[in-house]
C-alpha cells in the first residue's frame, strides 16, 4: 500500500463552479494535495456489486419462471457488466424450492444446478439465500427429524457447490419479521433452530464458507422480533447441536431503504438508520465488532413493483450515485467494516410498467412470425453499474471535504495510481429535480499531465424517452427494436491530452466522470465469443475479458457477412459491458469478432472469430 501511496504524492486541487439560468458563481473549493499531512488515500470496497430478485408467487413454480428466455437474457446481461469474474453479486430469493425430494428423501439439485450454471457461466457470484421449501416437505422446525433433515439439506447443498464457488454469501431467510414462510409455521424457537442447522450445515461443508444473516430491517421496535433474537442467540444463545453458548456469523445482514412505496426517497435516511442499527449492535453485542455489515438491499425506495418514472430515468442511478457517495465519503467509526450496498433490481418488469418498475432492463415483445420473442431494454441504472466498474482501489480524502448528507451535487474522486477518476453527480434523490448545469474545474496532479482524459457521461435522453415517443408500445416491431438498441444512453468525449486545468459539466439528475490516464498498459484479448438468438434478426453477443483496464474506453465489435466482404465495425455506442444487442434489417448471421481499446489509444489483439448461422 505504501508503495502505492507514493505514486499519489502530487498536488490534486479541485474548483467546482455552479451554473444556474446562465449565471456563474463560485460554489466550493477543494484542495486534495498529497503533500499535506492531513490529506488521505482510503482503500475501499465496491460496496454496490450486487443486485438482487424474487421470483414471482407462486414460489414453488420457480423451476417454470427461470425457463423463461426474458430470464437467461437478463442474467447474461448482469453477469456482462465489466466487473472480474465472480466477483459481482446476484442474490436471489427462494433458491432451495428448486430442489426436488425423492420418494426416499434424497434430495434432487438437477433444476437448481441449471440455475447455477446460467449464473457462474455468465460470470457472476450466488448471493445464496437458505430460503425455500423442497416439495413442502418441512412444517415444523422444533421437531428433531425436520431439523436434522433440514441440515441434510444445507450440508449436501454447501458441499455441492463451496469446493467451486468459495466467494459465495449464504445468508438466512429473507425478512423473517414479515412472515412470508410460504407455508412453514416458524415460531421464534424453530426459527433460531433453523438458523443453527443451517449454519452447521455451511461449515461443516466448508469451514472458509461465508454464512451470514438476518436479512431484516432490524428495527428498533417489536416489530423486528426475529432479527434481534437471531443476533442474540448468534452471541449468547445455546446452539441447537453444540449445546455450547453462540453460533458463527461470518457477516450481518440488514436492509435500509430510501422510503416507503412511492416515495419519497431519501439516501440519506438510508445512511442514518444504517448508523442507527450498527450503534445498536456494536453497544449491545462486542463480539460481532469486526463482522463485515451488508446493506443487501439498500433502495431508494420499497416495493419493486410500484411503477414511478424515477426508475426510468436519469434521476434513479443519480440517487444510487448520491447514496455511495455518502458511504465512502463518512469517516464514522461504525461503518469501518461496511461491506455492501445492495440495490435489489434484478427483478423483470411486468406489463403495462415496462419502464417504470425497480429494474435494471425493460421487458418488451417483438412482431416476429416465426417465434415468441422477449426482448430486453437497458435502462440508465445498468449503464451506471457498468460506469462504476473502473471506480476502484483509493479514494482520495482531505480535511475540508465534508460529509455532507444535504448535498445535492458532489464529486468523488478515485485513483489506482496511474488513473484518477472524478466522478461528479447532481441528485436531489427520488424528486423530479433538474438543478441546471454544474461547471467543474479540476486542477490536475502534475504526474498526470501529458497523459490522456475522457470524459464520460450518462445521457439524459434515454431509451425510455425515446419508447415513450414512439407511443409506449408492448410489443415492438423490428425497426423500433433497432431504435431502441441503438439509442447511446453514454457518451465519450473524445480523448485529450491532460493538461493542468479540466472542465467537465454534469447535468442534473445525472453523472459525468473524467477519466485521466497516464500510463500504457497491456490489454488483455477478448474470447470466447457467444450468442443468444432474440429472433432470426436480433441476437445478444457476448464475450469474456478477465482484465478489465483501468483505462478502459470501449470495445469495438466487428461482423462479417460473407467470405467476400470485409469486417465493419457494428457498435455504434459506447459499450462498456461484454455484451452487445444487435439488430439489422441485413440480417445478424455472419462472423464476429472484438477488441478492446483503451483512453491511452492502444488496442487489443483482436478476439477469435466465431460463427453465427441464422
Amino acid at each position: 500500500m505504501i508503495g502505492r501511496q507514493e505514486q499519489h504524492k502530487k498536488t490534486f486541487t479541485i474548483f467546482i463552479l455552479t451554473s444556474l439560468v446562465g449565471v456563474f458563481c463560485e460554489h466550493k473549493i477543494t484542495e486534495i494535495d498529497i503533500y499535506d499531512r492531513n490529506t488521505k488515500l482510503k482503500s475501499f470496497l465496491q460496496i454496490w456489486t450486487s443486485t438482487g430478485f424474487c421470483p414471482p408467487v407462486p414460489h414453488q413454480n420457480f423451476k417454470n419462471y427461470i425457463q423463461l428466455d426474458s430470464v437467461k437474457q437478463n442474467i447474461e446481461l448482469i453477469g456482462s457488466l465489466p466487473y472480474a469474474n465472480q466477483t459481482f453479486q446476484i442474490r436471489i430469493h427462494w433458491l432451495l424450492n428448486l430442489v426436488k425430494v425423492n420418494i426416499d428423501r434424497k434430495f434432487n439439485f438437477t433444476t437448481l444446478d441449471q440455475l447455477v450454471k446460467l449464473c457462474t457461466n455468465s460470470g457472476l457470484s450466488i448471493g445464496f439465500e437458505l430460503m425455500g421449501n423442497p416439495d413442502n416437505q418441512f412444517n415444523d422446525f422444533e421437531n428433531d427429524t425436520q431439523v436434522q433433515m433440514w441440515y441434510r439439506l444445507i450440508y449436501e447443498t454447501a458441499t455441492r457447490y463451496t469446493h467451486i464457488h468459495h466467494n459465495w454469501n449464504y445468508e438466512t431467510w429473507n425478512e423473517p419479521d414479515h412472515h412470508d414462510f410460504d407455508g412453514l409455521n416458524f415460531t421464534l424457537e424453530a426459527f433460531l433452530n433453523y438458523f443453527d442447522a443451517c449454519e452447521k450445515g455451511i461449515h461443516d461443508a466448508d469451514m472458509e464458507a461465508k454464512f451470514g444473516g438476518p436479512g431484516a430491517s432490524c428495527r428498533l421496535t417489536k416489530f423486528s422480533q426475529f432479527c434481534w433474537a437471531t443476533l442474540e442467540h448468534a452471541a449468547n444463545g445455546v446452539n441447537y447441536f453444540t449445546k455450547q453458548k453462540g453460533t458463527r456469523l461470518d457477516f450481518i445482514s440488514f436492509h435500509k431503504k430510501g422510503g416507503n412505496r412511492g416515495g419519497p426517497g431519501s439516501s440519506a435516511f438510508i445512511f442514518s438508520a444504517e448508523l442507527e442499527t450498527i450503534r445498536n449492535i456494536r453497544y449491545n453485542y462486542k463480539q460481532f465488532d469486526k463482522i463485515p455489515l451488508y446493506n443487501d438491499e439498500g433502495d431508494p425506495l420499497k416495493g419493486w413493483d410500484f411503477p414511478l418514472a424515477f426508475h426510468a430515468t436519469t434521476a434513479y442511478p443519480a440517487m444510487i450515485v448520491r447514496s455511495i457517495h455518502l458511504h465512502l465519503s463518512s469517516t464514522d467509526p461504525e461503518f469501518g467494516n461496511y461491506h455492501m450496498l445492495s440495490n435489489d433490481n434484478a427483478f423483470l418488469s411486468v406489463a403495462p410498467h415496462y419502464f417504470t418498475q425497480r429494474t435494471m432492463v425493460a421487458v418488451l415483445s417483438l412482431v416476429d412470425p416465426e417465434r415468441s420473442a422477449t426482448v430486453l431494454i437497458r435502462k440508465p441504472v445498468y449503464e451506471l453499474t457498468a460506469m462504476l466498474a473502473q471506480v476502484r482501489d483509493y479514494v482520495v480524502t482531505t480535511p475540508n471535504q465534508r460529509h455532507d448528507k444535504n448535498a445535492t451535487t458532489g464529486c468523488l474522486c478515485t485513483s489506482t495510481g496511474h488513473q484518477v477518476i472524478v466522478s461528479c453527480w447532481a441528485s436531489n434523490d427520488t424528486s423530479n429535480y433538474t438543478g441546471g448545469a454544474r461547471d467543474y474545474v479540476i486542477l490536475m496532479p502534475s504526474h498526470m499531465v501529458g497523459g490522456y482524459y475522457i470524459v464520460r457521461a450518462l445521457v439524459q435522453m434515454s431509451t425510455y424517452e425515446t419508447w415513450l415517443a414512439m407511443g409506449s408500445p408492448g410489443t415492438l416491431s423490428q425497426y423500433q427494436l433497432e431504435a431502441l438498441w441503438n439509442v447511446s444512453t453514454i457518451t465519450n468525449s473524445k480523448r485529450k491530452r491532460v493538461t493542468s486545468s479540466i472542465k467537465i459539466r454534469v447535468e442534473g439528475p445525472g453523472l459525468t466522470q473524467m477519466i485521466a490516464c497516464n500510463q500504457h498498459e497491456n490489454l488483455s484479448r477478448p474470447h470466447s465469443i457467444s450468442f443468444h438468438t432474440v429472433s432470426k434478426r436480433a441476437v445478444v453477443i457476448r464475450w469474456r475479458d478477465e482484465q478489465i483496464s483501468d483505462c478502459f474506453l470501449t470495445y469495438q465489435l466487428e461482423i462479417k457477412r460473407t467470405p467476400q466482404e470485409d469486417f465493419i465495425a457494428i457498435t455504434r455506442q459506447v459499450i462498456l459491458s461484454r455484451a452487445y444487442q444487435f439488430t439489422s434489417k441485413f440480417g445478424v448471421g455472419g462472423r464476429y469478432r472484438v477488441m478492446s481499446i483503451n483512453i491511452m489509444g492502444k488496442t487489443s489483439e483482436y478476439s477469435l472469430t466465431a460463427l453465427y448461422k441464422t
